[in-house]
């Protein structure tokens, strides 16, 4: 029978070899940080598990940016689930209909719209 749980732990040690080949970009990171001179509420919500996506945020050094941290590991379901963005919302103390999600798959897109939220598509290779 296949172990989902000793499948993840492989992931997640196989990661750590990989950690340091993320990059931010440069765009994304550089919207992020004037949101944040703004004062503007932020979260990052993520099918990844926590401490994947903590270690990637404190790789390209954008820990301090996001006010909290959903991921798989909060025990929402992943995407198309509109649930991480509707506990991201709570969590910052936002209506659904005032959040605005920066998505990067289709998926999470129409989660971003089920859950009643704005949404803008990231799209590969794109700079504008």
């Amino acid at each position: 029978a296949f172990d989902i749980k000793a499948a993840c732990q492989t992931s997640i040690a196989r990661y750590s070899d990989f950690v340091g080949l993320i990059r931010p970009i440069p765009e994304t990171l550089a919207f992020v940080q004037a949101l944040r001179a703004q004062n503007t509420p932020l979260a990052v919500a993520t099918n990844a598990e926590g401490r994947i996506a903590d270690v990637s945020l404190t790789t390209i050094n954008a820990q301090g940016f996001f006010d909290t941290l959903v991921s798989i590991s909060d025990g929402v379901p992943p995407t198309p689930s509109p649930e991480m963005f509707i506990l991201a919302a709570e969590r910052l103390s936002q209506p659904n209909t005032q959040t605005l999600v920066v998505e990067d798959s289709a998926q999470g897109v129409q989660a971003a719209k089920d859950a009643g939220m704005a949404v803008i598509q990231l799209i590969e290779g794109s700079t504008s």
